[in-house]
């Protein structure tokens, strides 16, 4: 008989201290079952109800009802007792699991609870959750006598709270039949994590007589497993099934729980109540080992995956209405299920794959070519793919999309529907042309082909999923996968044309064999410019592009300069326009994407200025203006980005270094009568050799040596000397020295060294008197006590310019990050207003974009810009300083720059150990010490540094930087942890005679043996330990395995010996007249309110010290004072 009644849900949960994995489940579940009920219309109401127990906390809490349609009639119910949605899934979220002072649990007053906020005529489903038995006659204790005191009593209280039937629920017999044959009848299933039977039989009770089902979880699961189960029952009560294949079904096949049910059931709907004597073979009624016998043989388990529930849960009947017929015919429920499809793609996209109701629907939206948000919902489960960072998971969602992808029908009833006059030209990919043999090259940066990406096979060999990659990305691998396949295509301009073999095929379109022909005709507004859409199901049948991809592969058509394929590619951009600028597209805000965009539109504004091409609609280009402006700056700004690094020529002053040359003007000193340069000139016509307050260090012989060094009576100004420059970047002073062998550090200058001032300090103020050399313009010290009358400042020429001895205006490698460094970056990128916030930071254009704002981009930034005041000195010129001297090609540095930025290239480099090409930002420094210039790529890094690992022999030579051999700065070596590994020292000074490991306990470099012979390396070792670590090792496990009090302890009450075997460790014994409350983990008696105090402080909280895979800690920073917890144990 078909059961048309309405039907609610209510979760009923046991919420004490040992529940946090089950409420972890609902937490996981409850949106998916909400989802699904407003889907299905399988239920109208939702609702839960938590419960603990009789000894402390909150006894229970109910949600309210969240309604999910019409059938819901919550307009008389009381707000205090409705919920919204966000109401129902923040009453999920915060519920605690906390207290329960004893093993049985106030599950009969949750259920009164439940039933007080039933409907009359109106089924409801039933799931509880629990881990404990309910108050019985063989648990007995005080909490069972508050129980039946409350759910009798006869006061207000009670019957407002649990209804007018609350004395029904303090028996079980009578509280199963009310639920079975009342007004308000319900089906429970009941999913139970316990081998107890005291605790499995009453809830298999409970489901039998209600017509539902009890399933014993394992102890070990995880709150995933218990949502599989709990979804699994509540979709096959629906009359929901999945067609599994492959793995999927191996899953399903998989056992997760164990259904309990009766072997005798003569007496099971006759019971009269707890106490009847046949209840024995039902529950444990009386705590005596017989009434447990009894009830253990005649319950029988039966392992289950959610393949086998359909075999234990009984469906509804009739079974749901067709999704599919549903969506066709209601154009309101099509609008809801988008709107779910969206909110499951953002939250858990991988439930699409695994329900079969979300599925169901995926599959018919995805047929709907008429639905405008079928596209926009395959663009939003590919970004969600993108993103999924775990492989596995990944590989399954995109082998979902690329599945979702097959529109072949479709497709063909398009071509079809094309008149015959309009069928040429066409494209298609003939069969017979082989490109095997062709060669490319480039590639990657070292101009090898992707290993992965061989895309020389033919064009049949790809998937459509790789054909559907540049909706995702538009790196180089897939537009030149893409390009290939473009390249390949054969053009057909008359049906004259037609290749024979191609005419003479007698394949229909659909069969094996047939060649498909796109029409270039479908390119036209009546045929909903489909043709680049379905341009690839010439490849891989069935491939159907969205909207966005489409414009792509038109956009990369244009860029190769396919001629035959122009006019229409033009036409696809030009439509979708007005759709780039969007910031719901992560994936267009790319280097990549934009300069291919902006490439078409270049090629496009380029024919139109040759007249090749007519502007179409008055359009002067593929892009509007003000986001071509937009793209632009963001590719130039991101070019210039990745160019920081790129060498660039900058001509400047010489810098000598210990350089001989003339040493020009001179004065003759009065101490010791030498020519002295008047650079070295000191006050009162004194040489600063001889000035005895310019150096105090020096003994009066080594004073002498030093005056009377390299100089003689006739030297003159054509003498040659040793010139330095100060190495004070403010001062860059040049002067001579008369002992070259004595400097041995940077030079400095009388007057910085008196000043104190730092090489680096920018900002300082030298007090050298210099004068500046008009042809190279370095700095001369030159004080003017010692300069002649009429002297020139402006006329002045230095030794070295005017001998030419030297080269004084030279060519240096620098780059725009060495030029931002000194100068800072406005000469480089104007950011009016601080549009962006954090510029060359390295994060993506997106993230760019999103923060500063696509309103006034284009016009607050500009690279390269016009010289800004500080930089053109007033002359409109830009200038700037390297290594503190004038840049004398300014202008043809910018041009170099800008050259690299048009061209959207960067400059490459090689990694000094492997040789492989790369690009400049993505090489590391070897060792980051000063002397050391060599850079390698992230893989040699990882290679050569991770050469040591923990558990590992240590390879002492990659210790150090295989380049200058020296130690590495901290920072290069921090992630491999090497930078804290102890004993280090010691084990590098005794490299040569001893082999030290790094043991994968104590974290040590330890001795590992002693080097005796130079034949071979000795045998590799993983998670080695020391002598130390594994000797304390040995003696923990010798101890586990002869103390078997690590699952038996006695109670310090009476000294009965227990078992845990499950729960928490607060132990409340249940042996009459003890009653002890004691912690297992320790052995310790604790007064009940303090015991979860005790378990938090003396054994790292977490009840023992187990803490959920996916537990936050912050949510158990709060436990009740007076909190009681449970355990299954068993005495012994």
């Amino acid at each position: 008989m078909e059961d048309t009644r309405v039907y609610d849900l209510c979760i009923v949960t046991d919420a004490t201290a040992s529940m946090g994995i089950y409420l972890h489940a609902l937490n996981d579940s409850l949106p998916e079952i909400i989802r699904i009920s407003a889907l299905t219309g399988c239920f109208s109401r939702i609702g839960i109800v938590a419960y603990r127990d009789y000894c402390g906390g909150a006894l229970t809490e109910w949600s309210g009802w969240h309604g999910l349609d019409a059938r819901a009639d919550l307009d008389h119910v009381p707000s205090n007792a409705k919920a919204t949605r966000t109401q129902l899934l923040d009453f999920a979220r915060n519920l605690q699991a906390s207290h329960g002072g004893d093993w049985p649990e106030a599950a009969k007053t949750g259920l009164a609870r439940m039933y007080a906020n039933m409907r009359d005529h109106v089924g409801t489903v039933v799931v509880v959750f629990a881990d404990a038995p309910p108050h019985t006659p063989a648990t007995g204790g005080v909490n069972r006598i508050r129980e039946t005191d409350t759910l009798t009593s006869k006061a207000p209280a009670t019957a407002s709270l649990y209804g007018p039937q609350a004395a029904a629920f303090a028996d079980w017999v009578t509280l199963a039949r009310t639920l079975c044959t009342g007004r308000k009848q319900a089906r429970v299933f009941s999913i139970v994590q316990s081998d107890h039977v005291d605790t499995l039989a009453p809830f298999t009770y409970l489901s039998a007589r209600t017509g539902g089902a009890c399933f014993e979880i394992p102890s070990r699961c995880g709150a995933a497993a218990i949502g599989q189960v709990t979804m699994g029952v509540l979709l096959t009560w629906m009359g929901v099934e999945k067609k599994e294949t492959g793995g999927a079904k191996a899953g399903s096949a998989a056992h997760l729980a164990k259904y309990c049910r009766y072997r005798d059931t003569v007496h099971l709907d006759k019971l009269s109540g707890e106490r009847d004597p046949e209840a024995k073979k039902y529950w444990v009624y009386e705590d005596t080992p017989d009434v447990s016998k009894w009830s253990r043989d005649n319950l029988e388990k039966i392992g289950v995956g959610l393949a086998d529930l359909k075999q234990h849960v009984a469906a509804r009947k009739p079974a749901l209405a067709d999704f599919s017929q549903r969506y066709r015919a209601d154009e309101a429920y099509r609008g809801l299920v988008v709107t779910n499809l969206q909110d499951i793609i953002k939250t858990d996209v991988a439930a699409i794959t695994v329900n079969p109701v979300f599925g169901s629907l995926w599959r018919t939206v995805c047929g709907d070519r008429l639905n405008p948000a079928r596209d926009d919902l395959l663009a939003q489960f590919g970004r969600q793919v993108d993103a999924t960072t775990d492989a596995d998971k990944k590989a399954r969602l995109k082998q979902w999309l690329e599945e979702s992808y097959d529109y072949e029908a479709e497709i063909l009833e398009l071509v079809a529907s094309v008149p015959a006059a309009d069928q040429f030209p066409c494209v298609l990919l003939d069969p017979t042309v082989d490109f095997a043999k062709l060669t490319t090259a480039g590639g990657d940066a070292n101009g090898d082909e992707d290993e992965a990406d061989n895309d020389n096979d033919a064009p049949v060999s790809l998937t459509r999923g790789d054909l559907l990659e540049i909706g995702r990305s538009c790196d180089a691998r897939i537009l030149r996968r893409l390009g290939r396949v473009l390249a390949r295509l054969t053009y057909v301009a008359t049906e004259d044309d037609l290749p024979g073999h191609i005419a003479a095929m007698t394949a229909r379109p659909g069969d094996p064999g047939y060649v498909p022909r796109i029409p270039l005709a479908l390119a036209r507004p009546r045929h909903q410019r489909k043709f680049w859409k379905v341009l690839l199901h010439t490849i891989v049948p069935g491939t159907l592009l969205g909207p966005r991809p489409a414009a792509l592969l038109a956009a990369l058509s244009l860029r190769m300069g396919l001629a035959p394929l122009r006019d229409v590619a033009d036409r696809e951009l030009l439509a979708f326009a007005p759709h780039w600028n969007t910031l719901d597209v992560p994936e267009t805000w790319n280097t990549n994407c934009l300069n291919l965009l902006l490439s078409a539109d270049q090629d496009y504004v380029a024919r139109q200025a040759a007249g090749t091409t007519a502007p179409t609609d008055g359009a002067t280009g593929l892009l509007r203006s003000a986001d071509r402006a937009l793209f632009q700056a963001l590719v130039d700004y991101k070019l210039a980005e990745i160019n920081l690094d790129t060498t660039l020529t900058a001509r400047i002053g010489w810098q000598p270094d210990k350089t001989k040359v003339p040493m020009g003007p001179t004065v003759v000193c009065r101490v010791c009568h030498f020519p002295r340069s008047v650079t070295i000139m000191a006050a009162q016509g004194i040489c600063g050799l001889c000035d005895k307050t310019a150096c105090t260090c020096a003994t009066p012989a080594i004073h002498d040596a030093c005056v009377a060094a390299h100089v003689s009576a006739a030297d003159t100004a054509a003498t040659p000397l040793w010139w330095v420059e100060c190495s004070v970047r403010a001062c860059r002073s040049q002067y001579v020295i008369y002992n070259p062998d004595s400097l041995a550090v940077r030079p400095k200058c009388h007057y910085c060294r008196a000043a104190g001032t730092q090489a680096n300090d920018a900002a300082a103020v030298t007090q050298a008197p210099f004068v500046e050399c008009r042809t190279c313009l370095s700095r001369v010290i030159w004080p003017a006590a010692y300069r002649p009358p009429g002297f020139s400042a402006k006329a002045f020429e230095c030794p070295a310019c005017a001998t030419g001895a030297v080269a004084t205006v030279v060519d240096v490698a620098t780059s725009a990050r060495q030029l931002v460094d000194e100068n800072g970056r406005e000469w480089l990128l104007r950011n009016t207003g601080g549009k962006i916030l954090e510029p060359f930071s390295g994060r993506s254009l997106f993230y760019t974009i999103s923060t500063a704002g696509v309103q006034g981009f284009a016009a607050a930034v500009e690279v390269l810009p016009p010289p800004p005041p500080q930089y053109s000195k007033g002359h409109g010129t830009l200038a700037l300083a390297l290594h503190g001297k004038a840049v004398r090609n300014v202008d043809d540095v910018v041009a170099e720059l800008r050259r690299w930025i048009t061209a959207r290239r960067a400059e490459a480099d090689a990694c000094s150990l492997c040789f492989a090409a790369a690009s400049k930002r993505s090489l590391r420094a070897a060792c980051g010490r000063r002397g050391c210039g060599q850079r390698i790529c992230a893989g040699c890094h990882s290679d050569w540094y991770g050469l040591n690992a923990r558990g590992r022999l240590l390879n002492v030579a990659a210790l150090h930087c295989p380049f200058c051999r020296r130690r590495p700065a901290p920072a290069v070596v921090a992630r491999f942890g090497l930078n804290t590994l102890g004993n280090l020292r010691t084990a590098v000074a005794r490299a040569g005679t001893w082999i030290y490991a790094w043991c994968n306990d104590c974290g040590l470099a330890q001795p590992f043996a002693e080097r005796v012979c130079a034949q071979g390396a000795p045998p590799d070792v993983v998670d080695w330990q020391c002598a130390d670590c594994e000797a304390k090792a040995a003696e923990a496990t010798r101890r586990k395995d002869a103390a078997p009090a690590h699952r038996f302890k006695p109670c310090p009450g009476c000294g009965t010996v227990t078992e845990k075997r499950g729960g928490c460790d607060h132990i409340s014994c249940p042996v009459p007249g003890c009653h002890t409350h004691w912690c297992f983990y320790c052995g310790a008696q604790v007064d009940p309110h303090l015991i979860y105090k005790h378990m938090e402080k003396q054994h790292g909280g977490w009840y023992g010290g187990a803490q959920l895979a996916n537990d936050d800690p912050d949510d158990y920073d709060e436990l009740e004072p007076d909190g009681f917890g449970e355990c299954d144990c068993v005495l012994g």
